[in-house]
């Protein structure tokens, strides 16, 4: 065992030993690289490979003899359904259902059950107005632009707000943010450390009385299973525009003006 789940650098190293093993196994056919279209015959994120339908089995069977266990359960290469990087595909449309968890008495889960349903039905065409009306109605209204995260509160048009503060350019609005965890860490740089450092993830902190060695420390963040919330006084330029590719802000207000 090289790498672990959850390890950073296990997914960088899969995707260069997988795609190398998918590129062999197309060469080995005669199969060609790239498409007519341009785009390639293969694609590799982590342990996920799509590859020419015709050298599924080589690469089933390279994998094996390279030590590694392929998931049949979760492989397809017969019939009209594709699955990767969690999407569900029949016949190229992706069917991927939204799976709700989380408690949704808890506001943050509340919030991002709405938007991720909202997205559904606005790309889907599919109106939900009774399960959209009652998740909206479990917690409380605070309406967010569209680039903020699910957890944030209701994703709502600006079209659709009417006592929103402006000035400057800038809408105000406040936002539901997880609240950060940190451990203090004796700064003498191991690997892991330099690299929280590195990516943003460390900030300094003053010394402590009991750090008798006058070493400097650093606060590391902590990923939270279960984070507590606190509101976030915020503000955009930009309230209406919409990161998702494909999502139209006059499809929003339809679904979302069928709730309200």
């Amino acid at each position: 065992m090289l790498s672990s789940m959850g390890n950073a650098f296990t997914f960088p190293l899969q995707t260069l030993i997988f795609a190398n093993v998918a590129k062999v196994s197309l060469k080995s056919l005669g199969l060609p690289l790239w498409q007519a279209d341009g785009l390639p015959s293969y694609s590799v994120f982590g342990d996920d490979i799509i590859v020419d339908g015709r050298a599924f089995r080589r690469v089933c069977q390279l994998l094996e003899r390279c030590g590694f266990i392929v998931n049949q359960t979760k492989s397809f290469n017969e019939g009209p359904f594709r699955e990767s990087c969690g999407g569900d595909y029949f016949k190229g449309h992706d069917t991927r259902g939204v799976y709700l968890k989380k408690d949704l008495r808890q506001h943050a889960n509340s919030y991002a059950a709405f938007n991720r349903l909202v997205r559904w039905s606005v790309r889907y065409g599919i109106a939900i107005p009774n399960i959209l009306e009652c998740i909206f109605r479990s917690a409380p209204f605070r309406p967010v632009p569209f680039d903020t995260g699910d957890t944030a509160g209701h994703h709502w048009p600006r079209g659709l707000l009417r006592n929103i503060k402006h000035a400057e350019g800038l809408d105000f609005y406040r936002a539901l943010r997880p609240r950060q965890s940190f451990r203090r860490v004796v700064n003498a740089l191991p690997n892991g450390l330099m690299l929280s450092i590195l990516g943003g993830f460390a900030v300094p902190c003053r010394e402590t009385e009991n750090n008798s060695v006058g070493q400097s420390q650093v606060k590391v963040g902590v990923r939270q299973l279960d984070p507590s919330y606190y509101v976030s006084r915020e503000s955009t330029p930009s309230w209406d525009w919409i990161p998702r590719a494909g999502l139209t802000i006059r499809d929003y207000t339809h679904v979302v003006s069928l709730v309200s």
